[in-house]
């Protein structure tokens, strides 16, 4: 499966497909962070990996993890 993180370079973002899971706002220094979280994730990430998807997910349109 291919999981794709993508930069925005404007506020509202672009119309990605379902393949990104990850979108990261250029102006917001934490997105970074959380992006590297997320791409560094295993098949079974740790509990610190999942409250930081899970804290992704409260504030993206799109669906990071699903269990």
């Amino acid at each position: 499966m291919v999981q794709i993180v993508v930069l925005n370079n404007v506020p509202q973002g672009y119309n990605y497909g379902q393949e990104v899971r990850f979108e990261v706002h250029d102006q917001h220094k934490m997105d970074y962070r959380e992006a590297a979280d997320f791409l560094n994730v295993i098949k079974e990430p740790t509990k610190g990996q999942l409250e930081t998807l899970r804290s992704v997910c409260l504030y993206s349109t799109l669906k990071v993890v699903e269990r």
